[in-house]
């Protein structure tokens, strides 16, 4: 095992010393001294009984002075402690699962699974119905929107993000490239664009040709700037 004498791993000593000369009554936990995954057995010098509340504190000590690789093992170790079976009695307050979770972030910081661990998940999710799928959460609320709305309005885009948002769109085609509406769903455009139309935004004057009281489409297919550009 990789370590470091400091003073964790001195108390990590006395806890495992203590447990070692008492016998205790109630629920215990199994504790290998040194754990397995750092090449300790299941011999009986190697096994001891602690509550529950040792065996975390002891997991959560051995991530303090181990080093290297055999830290990263034990950080994975410690954030096991989440995946209690029935037979385990373990409760843990917001701090100690915040230990857990930060302990299971810090060993898979800069961890890539391997080609043949993406293709183990790949099958594994092959068929698989997403949580969400079917579940409809209905229409954004305005409150929403105008969160959403006073979020992002003025925020300008680095131009990082920007080059980002160009290359997540290259070769992107729209929803209906290479298909055709069928006849029912047109019948149903056309009746949804029949009657009448409700009030055009209208403009003081155009800036092409000074016509007044004009609409945005007038400014855009403008006579006069249609010859001015010819």
């Amino acid at each position: 095992m990789q370590s470091v004498d400091n003073k964790y791993k001195k108390w990590y000593n006395n806890i495992i010393s203590n447990a070692k000369d008492r016998s205790i009554i109630g629920y215990t936990e199994r504790h290998h001294i040194v754990p397995r995954s750092l090449g300790g057995t299941d011999d009986l010098f190697n096994l001891v009984r602690l509550t529950a509340r040792e065996h975390f504190i002891c997991h959560l000590l051995l991530t303090k002075f181990t080093i290297g690789y055999d830290k990263k093992l034990m950080n994975f170790a410690l954030g096991k402690f989440i995946q209690t079976s029935p037979l385990q009695q373990r409760k843990f307050n917001s701090w100690e699962y915040n230990k857990i979770r930060e302990s299971i972030s810090e060993a898979r910081t800069g961890k890539k699974h391997s080609e043949e661990t993406k293709k183990k998940m790949s099958e594994l999710a092959k068929g698989r119905v997403p949580w969400n799928k079917g579940i409809s959460t209905g229409p954004c609320s305005d409150t929403r929107k105008k969160l959403l709305s006073d979020l992002w309005k003025g925020k300008p885009k680095s131009e990082e993000h920007a080059k980002n948002i160009s290359k997540g769109k290259l070769g992107h085609t729209s929803g209906m490239t290479g298909k055709e509406h069928s006849v029912e769903t047109k019948i149903k455009m056309s009746e949804t664009h029949k009657g009448p139309k409700g009030p055009q935004k209208r403009f003081d004057s155009c800036p092409t040709c000074s016509d007044k009281n004009i609409t945005a489409r007038h400014i855009k297919f403008c006579k006069l700037k249609q010859v001015k550009y010819q």
